[in-house]
């Protein structure tokens, strides 16, 4: 049968994961319907979804063996400080019409 799990932080994880799942799956949603309304090509469409989940599986065996090398904390860190610049490279593209 199913034991109760004591460990409040497993349940913080659990949400968090649901959570994630739920945004990645609105995203990508919400990404279809934009990229519709400028008419781009529905292949493309799939193509781009099927890169984001791709990206999502390859990187996180080396995501695990990152947080286990250096820490939950650093490694969280790391990664919000890195975001912006990454978004930024994003958005100042060529092909970007933000």
């Amino acid at each position: 049968m199913l034991r109760r799990i004591a460990d409040r932080n497993i349940w913080v994880i659990y949400a968090v994961v649901v959570l994630l799942g739920i945004a990645y799956g609105t995203s990508i949603a919400v990404l279809a319907v934009h990229l519709d309304a400028h008419g781009i090509p529905k292949l493309a469409m799939g193509g781009l979804a099927a890169a984001f989940a791709l990206g999502i599986v390859a990187l996180s065996i080396p995501a695990g063996w990152i947080v286990q090398r250096f820490g939950a904390k650093t490694t969280l860190a790391a990664r919000s400080a890195a975001t912006p610049s990454v978004s930024r490279r994003f958005r100042s593209s060529p092909r970007s019409s933000a």
